[in-house]
């Protein structure tokens, strides 16, 4: 068998047992949690904190739904307002159309019997001023 090139190996000895690796204790604790008290006093008063600000947070949302209904109330007031008056502008140009349709009529009757009298006028005037025809 070749030898790679990463050197010569050491002789092989017997089984040897590893050494006594050496034991180390955890640390225990001591008796001062001062740490540990002051960690969970300022966790418990961040706490406190995001827990009012969730409270402020939903206060303003009922808040804003409030005002919303409020503004869809008026939008819905306001809207059957300018549906009545479209429906009154409406009625009064059908109205104002009638009576001009009506007034036209009349009118067109009056000048036509008005024409007509200065039609026959002329037309007599015409037969008293023209001669008579020789028969």
């Amino acid at each position: 068998m070749a030898e790679s090139g990463r050197g010569p190996r050491p002789p092989k000895t017997g089984a040897t047992t590893p050494e006594a690796f050496p034991t180390i204790s955890p640390p225990l604790p001591s008796g001062d949690y001062s740490y540990t008290v002051e960690l969970v006093g300022t966790i418990h008063h961040e706490l406190g904190r995001l827990t009012e600000a969730v409270n402020s947070l939903k206060e303003h949302a009922k808040e804003r739904d409030r005002k919303l209904e409020d503004l869809a109330k008026e939008i819905r007031e306001v809207s059957k307002d300018v549906h009545s008056a479209k429906v009154a502008g409406k009625t009064l140009l059908w109205v104002v159309g009638i009576i001009w349709t009506v007034s036209a009529v009349v009118l067109g009757a009056y000048l036509r019997a008005e024409f007509g009298k200065i039609a026959a006028a002329e037309s007599h005037q015409q037969t008293i001023a023209a001669p008579p025809s020789p028969k």
